[in-house]
């Protein structure tokens, strides 16, 4: 198995050079600025991917089972915020973005994984411990910030809106017909 999982692991680097410079790529959620709660929904995707790639790689499958068991309304919820990004961002080609987003951030993630080399395995997984230890989402979502995690993408916040300008009536108010 773990052979296996190897030689996938190795197979997807090395398709990455041709997915990171081919034309789909070019579908970047960047396209689209982010609003506060698109942009909590990709960093909570990026630790979910973050501990996906810790699991599959250093053997911590129930530890990871356990995170998504504790946090499923959180993740169930996070997945609905970023379809509606996507839909919003890319309308026909949301899935197609979506799932080229999902694939190159695996991708990147676990490029940066194998830059630590076995330091990964011995510091990552702590990170399940931090995680099971939150309180609720609010906490998750501020634990993934701090992370600093991989992300294929450029998270670019929308300008604040700005205030809508006040029309001021100038002429003359209109009397109420009496009957």
């Amino acid at each position: 198995m773990r052979i296996a999982l190897t030689t996938l692991l190795a197979t997807s680097l090395a398709a990455a050079p041709a997915l990171a410079t081919s034309k789909t790529h070019s579908a970047a959620p960047a396209q689209s600025c982010m609003k506060p709660a698109d942009r909590a929904a990709f960093e909570l995707e990026g630790l979910k991917s973050e501990l996906t790639n810790i699991a599959l790689s250093c053997g911590a499958r129930d530890q990871y089972n356990a995170f998504m068991h504790a946090y499923q309304p959180t993740m169930a919820g996070n997945e609905k915020t970023l379809d509606t990004y996507f839909r919003r961002a890319f309308g026909k080609q949301a899935t197609k973005a979506h799932d080229e987003y999902i694939t190159n951030l695996s991708l990147s993630q676990e490029q940066e994984a194998l830059k630590s080399g076995t330091a990964f395995c011995m510091v990552k997984p702590q990170m399940f411990d931090e995680v099971m230890a939150l309180h609720d989402s609010t906490e998750l979502v501020d634990y993934s910030r701090s992370q600093a995690l991989v992300q294929p993408i450029a998270l670019n916040d929308c300008p604040a809106a700005a205030a809508a300008p006040t029309r001021k009536w100038h002429g003359k108010a209109k009397k109420k017909a009496s009957s």
